[in-house]
């Protein structure tokens, strides 16, 4: 897979999964065979979403929510 195709992925998780529709893709990396994807899924306050998708298959494999400590 490709960074474009995993970050196509990666947003209609959130849109259809997570509820997201607002975000901002803030980092892509591919770590051996899992891409490791973050967004800013705030819309006034700073909310991040993480997501692992496996290169291969191109599934989430993991999803989680961080909210932004002030500061």
């Amino acid at each position: 897979m490709d960074a474009e195709e995993v970050v196509d992925r990666a947003a209609d998780f959130l849109k259809k999964k997570g509820g997201q529709h607002v975000y901002r893709l803030l980092t892509i990396e591919l770590e051996g065979s899992v891409w490791k994807v973050k967004f800013d899924t705030g819309v006034v306050e700073k909310e991040m979403a993480e997501l692992d998708v496996d290169d291969k298959t191109g599934r989430v494999i993991k999803y989680r929510k961080v909210k932004d400590s002030p500061g």
